[in-house]
């Protein structure tokens, strides 16, 4: 399958999804110590799903110093992974308590980034509702 993404874009995003993901887990530390997994899942996945989301959607106006719609894309972003990483924690300890294991957080950070990724793309607010019934059902099996 051929791509339109070229390799200096891919890299773009590569190290965007890498600093987004290196400060969620500066920020998230002082969280780790909440004792109930759900409410600890939920909390995680929104500040790894924010900070990652935002990096990514605002990563090529920033790399052509276009600061006003770089500060849209983190807006948006922010917003997207706030819920799509809150739901795929939720998601993945579910999974993990059905699952167990690795199976279960496989399935909830695929699920994760399948948000997230969507989401900042603009894909997620484009999808028909039948195309989401099918993802839904994808999901599902």
């Amino acid at each position: 399958m051929a791509s339109n993404v070229s390799r200096e874009k891919l890299l773009f995003y590569v190290i965007a999804g890498a600093l987004g993901g290196l400060g969620a887990w500066a920020a998230a530390e002082p969280f780790m110590g909440i004792r109930s997994p759900w409410g600890r899942d939920l909390i995680l996945g929104a500040i790894v799903g924010l900070f990652i989301a935002s990096f990514l959607a605002s990563i090529e106006a920033l790399s052509v110093s276009q600061w006003r719609q770089a500060g849209r894309g983190i807006k948006s972003g922010a917003v997207i992974g706030v819920f799509g990483g809150a739901l795929a924690l939720v998601l993945a300890e579910a999974a993990f308590d059905v699952l167990g294991g690795l199976n279960g957080r496989i399935l909830g950070w695929a699920v994760g980034g399948l948000l997230v990724g969507l989401g900042v793309d603009g894909r997620l607010a484009r999808m028909h509702a039948g195309a989401m019934v099918q993802l839904a059902g994808c999901l599902a099996v």
